[in-house]
């Protein structure tokens, strides 16, 4: 089981942010919302999990489930930890479908990275 951060971790950045594309079961470019009417595109590699690779079975499957768990929100909360391999940012991401709200998505959102893992769908990142 992931260890989910703390609001009060000093290092912790959360955002809302939209969903431009799943890449993969680990990896999506996000549009996240800075504040102060600034943007910016990310991608992004959720922390502390590895899904197959695509040319996988199990790596498309991992694909398709995020791809339809997030198709029908209008944005996620995203909280960035530092810098990963490959210049992505590492990421924890809740989602709640037709929630409308980001406090309530950051409080009782689904939490995608530990959903995978759930599902069969990921492994805890060893790396």
């Amino acid at each position: 089981m992931l260890r989910i951060a703390r609001p009060n971790d000093s290092k912790l950045y959360t955002y809302v942010a939209t969903v431009q594309r799943v890449i993969d079961g680990d990896n999506s470019d996000l549009n996240i919302d800075l504040g102060f009417l600034s943007w910016v595109q990310e991608n992004v590699r959720l922390r502390g999990i590895d899904a197959s690779e695509l040319s996988k079975a199990r790596g498309q499957i991992a694909k398709k489930f995020v791809q339809d768990a997030l198709k029908n929100v209008k944005f996620v909360v995203c909280k960035l930890y530092k810098e990963g391999s490959f210049g992505r940012m590492l990421a924890d991401v809740f989602y709640l479908p037709k929630e409308t709200d980001a406090k309530v998505v950051a409080e009782k959102g689904i939490f995608l990275n530990q959903q995978l893992l759930d599902e069969g769908l990921a492994d805890v990142w060893k790396g």
